[in-house]
């Protein structure tokens, strides 16, 4: 059976998307290390944590370039580019001299500096040979920007992801062997410390769900935990966390995002923070942490005038814990290659790289393309079809507001003199009609100076009530005619003699 260990973040382990897509295969077992919301220094040290596994490998597929974009730069996390580079030098290294095939998935992010940090993956990817397929640069080609931000702009859709993971296991043996490159690895000797290995007495949780299996030590706030003399003058890059809550059970993923544990990093010469979430995260250190012989890692749970490194969920509401569920530290000696070289950040905005054909598999990507124009020109034609009876109710209703809203003849027809001499003249029709005509006619008339004081107080609340001039009505003209009728005139006539005042 052929063996693919993949490295990513999340777009790696989405259901129904890339992953799902590598398993299509049944005879090609996928070994998938991905975290979410994880930069490159988690594949490094999924690497090393799983050296002997990468070893066996057919081919070796990392993805990162999303969440190295996402997260580079911002100040309350750290991650600079100069870290980028060297996390990034240090994993392409490793990964050519595990010596196995290598496929580099440069997935679209348009945000911030993703010229700059998808140059590093490629010039990298191109420096060892490895085989490389380029999503944001087929994006880009191909004015995709747009339909990729329409959904989610961190995650391609799901159905891409899995037909590109299909399309890789096709094609598996076109893959090419990384080129061959007389050197030696001068990275650092890296060291994966476990909690079980600085204390053993610690009680260890195992954390399980249908995809990770981690065994992990829960430290109190009360607590020092000592690196010891053992790894002295070596550089703590990362840690490696995933909370549980009081019951030792999973929080809920939206709760994950809030429960925040603060490990106080110390040695003689700096103390700060490094705050984690409760997802199983692999977090990378604020700033360089050289282990001495007074350092140590404790909880803090006050907030003490501390520098302190945020984690990626920082703007939400926050509750910290008084503990945190350490797996383990990722470590560097003081020793090898540390990539402290100066970087031109412009000349890299502005590589333009080219892969050779047998490293080149920009063939395996889906028709993006295709399936954005067959999609928008399915929705054109739904949205007509869909919106067809809600623009005929919107018709409908504008028709019968039209039918309700007051013209100049209604307004003419609601003025007092009018609504006076049409009761004279109904009630002028019998006996009966004249003795209640008295009662009628003040009973209209206090009615009618109701609604009129009403209506001021209306406009006097909300101006834009006011009714528009009576000129303004299309059928001003012809309402004129009201103002000669019978009713009309007698109204007027009985305000008049009465001196009453009144109007619509």
């Amino acid at each position: 059976m052929k063996n693919i260990v993949l490295l990513g973040a999340s777009n790696s382990v989405m259901q129904n998307g890339l992953y799902l897509g590598l398993q299509s295969d049944k005879n090609i077992r996928i070994h998938n290390f991905a975290l979410g919301a994880t930069t490159c220094i988690q594949n490094l040290y999924e690497t090393i944590r799983h050296k002997k596994l990468l070893q066996k490998a057919d081919l070796v597929i990392t993805e990162s370039n999303v969440t190295d974009i996402n997260l580079n730069g911002d100040t309350h996390l750290g991650f600079t580019f100069d870290k980028a580079y060297r996390n990034l030098c240090w994993l392409y290294k490793e990964l050519y001299f595990i010596n196995k095939k290598v496929l580099c998935l440069l997935l679209p992010r348009f945000h911030a500096n993703y010229k700059i940090l998808n140059n590093i993956h490629r010039k990298l990817a191109l420096e060892y040979g490895f085989n490389c397929i380029d999503l944001s640069k087929y994006y880009e080609e191909n004015a995709l920007i747009e339909f990729n931000h329409r959904i989610d702009p961190v995650h391609p859709q799901a159905e891409i992801m899995r037909e590109l993971g299909v399309n890789i296991i096709k094609n598996l043996k076109a893959f090419s062997d990384s080129k061959e490159i007389k050197s030696s690895n001068d990275n650092p000797e890296f060291k994966i410390l476990s909690l079980e290995e600085m204390k053993p007495e610690i009680e260890a949780t195992l954390s399980k769900n249908s995809m990770y299996c981690e065994k992990s030590f829960r430290i109190f706030e009360d607590s020092k935990l000592y690196f010891g003399e053992k790894f002295k003058n070596f550089y703590c890059l990362a840690v490696h966390t995933w909370n549980l809550n009081d019951k030792k059970e999973f929080f809920t993923f939206a709760t994950s995002r809030q429960k925040i544990s603060q490990i106080k990093f110390h040695n003689k010469n700096k103390e700060f923070i490094q705050q984690t979430n409760s997802y199983n995260q692999v977090f990378d250190l604020g700033e360089n942490f050289l282990i001495d012989e007074e350092s140590f890692v404790s909880i803090q749970t006050q907030n003490k005038e501390f520098k302190t490194y945020l984690t990626w969920t920082f703007r939400e509401t926050r509750e910290i814990l008084k503990y945190c569920d350490i797996i383990a530290f990722f470590l560097a000696k003081n020793e090898g290659n540390f990539c402290n070289e100066t970087l031109e950040l412009q000349s890299f905005e502005n590589l333009e790289i080219t892969f050779p054909k047998h490293l080149n598999f920009q063939h395996l990507i889906p028709p993006v393309k295709s399936y954005q124009k067959v999609i928008d020109e399915y929705c054109l034609a739904m949205d007509l079809r869909k919106l067809a009876p809600l623009q005929a109710q919107i018709q409908n209703l504008k028709d019968e507001l039209d039918s309700k809203r007051p013209t100049a003849k209604t307004r003419l027809k609601s003025h007092l003199a009018y609504k006076l001499g049409e009761a004279m003249i109904l009630n002028s029709k019998s006996l009966l009609g004249y003795i209640r005509m008295p009662y009628v006619l003040s009973y209209i008339k206090d009615k009618h100076n109701k609604e009129q004081k009403q209506y001021q107080e209306k406009i006097k609340k909300n101006p834009k009530l006011k009714l528009p001039p009576l000129e303004s009505y299309s059928d001003y003209k012809e309402s004129l005619k009201i103002k000669t009728t019978l009713s009309y005139k007698l109204g007027e006539a009985l305000i008049k003699a009465n001196s009453v005042r009144g109007g619509g």
